[in-house]
């Protein structure tokens, strides 16, 4: 029991962390992911998801699951069309700015 608790908390810190990543301006965005593919974005928000949806959202309130819930959908319909996926993208896409928007009301 105790070790779900740690997992269920490290959870929370992560899809905080990842929140913060999604909610910052794309330049932030960039300089986070440095070297590494646009798709880590949205592979981290997926990894901190599914921690803790294994909790079913436990201290969550229903308007942060109902926005996890979209940010989630969003991400996986953007994961279809590949050009979605680049710096470039980042930049300048609807998509992005989107889940930026979706990011900045879960921390609201």
């Amino acid at each position: 029991m105790y070790t779900l608790q740690i997992e269920h908390m490290k959870s929370l810190v992560q899809i905080k962390h990842i929140i913060e990543v999604l909610s910052s301006p794309a330049h932030i965005q960039i300089k986070y992911i440095g070297d590494m593919s646009v798709d880590e974005l949205g592979l981290e928000f997926d990894d901190a998801y599914l921690m803790l949806s294994l909790s079913n959202f436990k201290q969550l309130n229903k308007k942060e699951r109902t926005i996890l819930n979209e940010l989630n959908i969003v991400l996986d319909k953007m994961s279809e069309i590949s050009k979605l996926w680049n710096k470039e993208a980042l930049n300048s896409s609807f998509e992005w700015e989107a889940v930026r928007k979706l990011a900045k009301s879960f921390k609201k």
